[in-house]
């Protein structure tokens, strides 16, 4: 099998372990930008591990040390865009309704420079058709949510005493209405999925 462990597993960037033959620059990005322009040309279900580790000059026992799955070779920035969504919930201000909060904080991870939509387009559409890469994007995105719930649990930079007995429901359908915005963007849109998400969220909300 190619994939290993817990696709929803959580990886961290990782400073290049040192190896015969491998190029010392290789990064996390770098393995995702192999990944994205091998399954495009190729078909994700055709392409190996071994392939994808062999394309970047490492060993496949390297490659598990950047991602936990072939499927997660597509998520090489998200856990710093968990991070990001974090960060923007702890620095809400106190006053800020918890609904705006979390809306502010999924538009602004999804503001992506001009110069990464192209990339951003191209992988967006290979998870979006591939029912693998779907599902383990979705099983990623959980965390979302997840973050949110936290925020207001805690309190940090949003009035979480007020929203204990229901910080679910806020969250839940800020992320789906997240995915659903990413998985009508790459076709339709040409800017960055922030403006079409930040509209799509006020509808939810």
């Amino acid at each position: 099998m190619d994939d290993a462990g817990n696709t929803a597993a959580t990886t961290r960037d990782l400073p290049p372990p040192a190896g015969p033959g491998r190029p010392p620059s290789t990064t996390r990005r770098q393995l995702q930008d192999i990944a994205i322009e091998m399954f495009s040309e190729q078909g994700y279900d055709e392409v190996t591990i071994e392939a994808l580790a062999a394309a970047a000059g490492i060993s496949r026992r390297t490659f598990f040390r950047y991602f936990s799955s072939k499927a997660d070779a597509l998520m090489a920035g998200f856990d710093a865009d968990v991070e990001r969504l974090r960060a923007v919930l702890a620095g809400s201000g106190p006053g800020l309704p918890l609904m705006d909060a979390i809306r502010n904080a999924v538009v602004e991870v999804n503001d992506y420079h001009a110069d990464d939509l192209a990339r951003l387009r191209q992988r967006l559409l290979l998870q979006h058709s591939n029912p693998a890469l779907l599902a383990n994007g979705i099983l990623h995105y959980e965390e979302w949510p997840a973050a949110g719930r936290r925020a207001a649990r805690h309190g940090r930079g949003v009035p979480g005493q007020a929203h204990r007995s229901q910080p679910a429901r806020p969250t839940r359908r800020t992320a789906i209405t997240s995915r659903a915005c990413r998985s009508r963007w790459p076709p339709a849109c040409s800017g960055s999925p922030a403006q079409s998400l930040s509209r799509d969220c006020r509808r939810a909300s």
